[in-house]
């Protein structure tokens, strides 16, 4: 199968896990800390593009892990580290059917940060600006900081 659509115009890009134990473990701690603000995590695992091509896939229907890495140009594992991550913030969940892992789509916590996302939409649609801001359009005027 393909690459998703979103995926073809860029190279994909899979999360390097660092082999220096120190680096590694520094990872690790962010995504444990993450861990602990649901909405924090399931924006961190939808950042990897990579990630966001599996989920794409899912949103077609289940698909096996084999299934899944066809696509990419990386490992078996490499892929089995990306589905952790999608597995440990909810997106997808995986059952085993003899040696075969299958893979589902969990949608609860992209709904979620759909849901958080859209008390925003008003300000990115230009129709009312949050107190302290002009009504310039998201991505037009530079940064100059958040207004205390």
């Amino acid at each position: 199968m393909p690459l998703p659509s979103s995926l073809t115009s860029q190279p994909a890009m899979v999360t390097i896990i660092p082999r220096h134990p120190v680096a590694r473990s520094l990872l690790f701690n962010q995504m444990v800390n993450l861990l602990g603000e649901p909405l924090a995590a399931t924006f961190a695992a939808l950042a990897d593009p990579t990630r966001r091509a599996i989920l794409e896939r899912l949103a077609q229907g289940d698909a096996t892990v084999t299934e899944l890495a066809r696509p990419f140009p990386v490992s078996l594992p490499a892929i089995s580290r990306q589905l952790r991550v999608l597995e440990r913030v909810g997106l997808l969940t995986q059952e085993k059917e003899a040696r075969v892992r299958r893979c589902y789509l969990e949608a609860g916590p992209m709904r979620e940060a759909a849901a958080w996302l859209e008390r925003y939409r008003r300000y990115w649609e230009g129709q009312s600006s949050p107190p302290g801001m002009s009504t310039t359009r998201v991505g037009t005027a530079p940064w100059t900081g958040w207004s205390n």
